[in-house]
């Protein structure tokens, strides 16, 4: 209805949606104004990490292929899967081609899906900081993409 100016959301879905209204939605990645933090992240607490690592590392793998699966071509499976589960969304096939492809930008690196180099480790640290957490170098922990 565009009652909205502003919100703080997914730049992978939402501007779809408010398209689909009528306005061309403007976008922006907070990462790209310095708020540099990892999204969607794994946390486990230590214990897990130990008693389940095969199945961490398991999980990471196969997360790992179905996506490099996935974004090889973006527009190939939301037709593939507009008929089983993923039906009653709420969400078209072409909302969900939208999806994948801006994902893909966003998914892929130049060190491999889920990587996170010391690099971007500091920059989370850093920008965890500005907002008042303090985080240290030992809370991410970069073994388990090793073994996958």
């Amino acid at each position: 209805k565009g009652e909205i100016d502003a919100s703080l959301d997914f730049t992978t879905n939402v501007p779809y949606t408010i398209k689909q209204a009528g306005p061309e939605a403007v976008s922006f990645l907070l990462y790209d104004f310095g708020f540099t933090i990892f999204n969607d992240t794994v946390v486990v607490t230590e214990d897990t990490l130990k008693a389940k690592r095969k199945e961490l590392v398991s999980w990471l793998r196969a997360s790992r292929k179905g996506w490099e699966e996935n974004l090889k071509d973006p527009n190939v499976y939301p037709p593939k899967f507009a008929d089983t589960w993923f039906k009653g969304t709420g969400r078209t096939v072409e909302n969900e081609v939208f999806f994948n492809n801006a994902q893909k930008p966003l998914i892929e690196s130049p060190a491999g899906i889920f990587s996170m180099t010391d690099e971007a480790i500091a920059k989370n640290i850093e920008a965890l900081g500005q907002v008042g957490i303090k985080a240290t170098k030992d809370m991410f922990d970069t073994s388990l993409l090793a073994e996958v």
